[in-house]
């Protein structure tokens, strides 16, 4: 739910919001993983965000899917990318210990669930995810920062 927000947000704010988006697949989702290797795999070959953004607009097509690999195989398609190189990469040490080391990184950083915003570091309260109150947050922090440099 929170991908439209984050997707409105960077049309924006353009150049002054940088994204960094980092994998914290739930145990409790059965194809969050397959999820999060499609999209590690897929960034291998330059195209993270264009396999993020169908992973989430598609999410209801694949969520109650037995195997959704084919179905991520398909958007490795849609993407233009190389998709036997696709599949070799999603199974990979390479993309698996990225993962890895994300979820390392979110546990240190006290993250338990997705999804988790922080803006210059700073953890963003769950409640101040809408877009309203966001933006405010966002122009916020461009104001601050912005006055530092001066």
């Amino acid at each position: 739910m929170f991908h439209p927000i984050l997707k409105q947000m960077k049309e924006e704010f353009g150049d002054q919001l940088q994204v960094t988006f980092r994998e914290f697949p739930l145990a409790n989702h059965q194809h969050a993983v397959p999820a999060a290797s499609a999209a590690e795999a897929a960034g291998l070959q330059g195209k993270f965000w264009e396999m993020h953004a169908l992973i989430f607009e598609h999410q209801k097509d694949w969520t109650t899917e037995f195997d959704a690999r084919p179905i991520f195989e398909g958007y490795a398609k849609r993407i233009g990318i190389d998709v036997e190189r696709f599949k070799r990469d999603v199974n990979s040490d390479r993309v698996q210990q990225r993962i890895f080391l994300d979820g390392k990184r979110a546990r240190s950083m006290g993250v338990n669930s997705t999804p988790t915003v922080f803006i210059n570091g700073r953890e963003v309260p769950f409640q101040a995810l809408p877009a309203d109150t966001l933006r405010v947050l966002i122009l916020d922090e461009i104001r601050t920062v912005g006055a530092q440099k001066k």
